[in-house]
This record gives C-alpha cells, structure tokens and sequence, in this order.
C-alpha cells in the first residue's frame, strides 16, 4: 500500500486499498479498514467510505485539522455476499485542499463469518 492524496471533493478509489475476494457460497464478510488521513493544503473534513461490491457500508467524516500530523480512522462493516468474485474498496474526497492517506499503519482485512 502507498501514500495517496487528493484534492477531488467528489469521491474516488484509493489507489491500493482495493482486495478481490471469492467467496464459494453465500457468507457473510465483516471488512475493516485502519489508517492515518491528514491534509496538506486547504480546511476542512476529509470523507472516507468502506464499499463492498460498490455499497457504501461505512462513511466517516475525519477532523483533518491538523496538518502533516493526522488523524487515525477505522472503517468496519458487514455484507452477505453470495458466491462469486467481489471488491472490498476504500474512497474518499475532501471538502477543500488535500488530503491524504498515509501509507503508515494503512491495512484492508476481511473475514469470513
């Protein structure tokens, strides 16, 4: 995984927060998401989304206040998946400026329930 910024204030993929799982029969999957996001120009929140097969399970709007030092989020959900091929994802955007994901710490699970 690696740093990512920017400064859209519509959502977008993280670039390399992104796992393909393949479920062989309907389950039930609780993903979690954990990293660092700060801003490097502008003011404002920083929006992050947990999405599996694009369905926005958890969103959270981060204090980005302070800059360069961060602000540490978890992203956790659940989803009954039946069998197949699916994206566990992270996006985000920013009010104003831009943020980033720091690759620090930054990690995507998921298991099996």
């Amino acid at each position: 995984l690696t740093t990512f910024s920017t400064t859209s204030t519509s959502a977008v993929d993280v670039t390399g927060v992104t796992l393909t799982i393949t479920p062989t029969a309907s389950t039930v999957v609780q993903a979690l998401i954990t990293g660092r996001t700060y801003r490097t120009a502008g003011t404002g929140n920083i929006n992050i989304s947990l999405l599996i097969d694009g369905v926005t399970i958890q969103t959270y709007d981060v204090n980005a206040e302070a800059t360069a030092s961060g602000q540490g989020f978890a992203l956790s959900g659940q989803a009954t998946l039946s069998a197949g091929s699916r994206v566990i994802k992270m996006q985000m955007f920013t009010f104003s400026g831009t943020g980033v994901v720091d690759d620090a710490n930054l990690s995507i699970q998921y298991l099996e329930l």
